[in-house]
């Protein structure tokens, strides 16, 4: 640091970049990473591309991130993060005004798609991983979204309460069947035909009827009053 002639200020010295917390370089690294998976998949990824473009060292990656796959899986959670934030933010707002089922739904499968839609080069390479790498790769991904999937069974209990779907253990099941369905929808969206031998319909006809599959689902699971 140097100060500035005219004042006490202190300016940063040039051609030298400020320190950065534990937690900025974590999330310049999965930044990093998400991009580089998202433009070149799994398999053409490497950590010194990472970390070069992240502007720290092969080391200092390393040490936050042993091992290829285990930054694979945490920049891999990155949109159900994001999905999980948003949702969840906008899921605590109608809780005194609670949304009917289908908005409910609706709200849940339009921000995961969205979300990984954004991140569906990375999606790609989970699913074309050799057999080795692929099971090394579920398990960091399973650690890694264990917290988050309690979040959302939290939400999930909680509406199933509310709204007297079904038992807590089924709601569990549900999320997971449609966070898995919506994963098959955005990786087939390109070779998938449509009704008619043509293109795919737009991205909010197919959330409309992802919705409506899950909510007809539902009604068949629900004990009957």
């Amino acid at each position: 640091m140097v100060r500035d002639a005219g004042s006490l200020t202190a300016v940063p010295t040039p051609g030298r970049q400020p320190r950065r917390s534990t937690t900025a370089v974590r999330e310049a690294l999965l930044e990093a990473a998400a991009a580089e998976f998202d433009e070149h998949g799994y398999a053409a990824t490497t950590l010194r591309a990472v970390a070069e473009r992240a502007q720290v060292s092969l080391s200092v990656l390393h040490r936050h991130y042993p091992t290829k796959p285990r930054l694979f899986a945490a920049a891999l959670v990155v949109p159900f993060v994001g999905f999980l934030e948003d949702f969840g933010a906008a899921w605590s707002g109608q809780d005194e005004q609670p949304w009917d089922d289908e908005r409910l739904m609706a709200r849940l499968i339009t921000e995961l798609h969205r979300h990984l839609s954004e991140h569906r080069r990375a999606l790609e390479g989970l699913v074309g991983a050799p057999p080795d790498v692929a099971a090394e790769l579920a398990g960091e991904l399973r650690a890694a979204l264990a917290e988050l999937l309690a979040r959302l069974d939290a939400i999930g209990h909680r509406e199933a309460d509310r709204r007297g779907w079904f038992s807590r253990d089924a709601a569990r099941i549900t999320e997971r069947l449609v966070i898995a369905m919506t994963i098959g929808v955005v990786l087939s969206r390109d070779w998938l035909p449509g009704v008619d031998g043509e293109a795919p319909d737009d991205d909010a006809v197919v959330v409309e009827r992802m919705v409506r599959l899950a909510l007809h689902g539902i009604a068949l699971e629900a004990p009957q009053s």
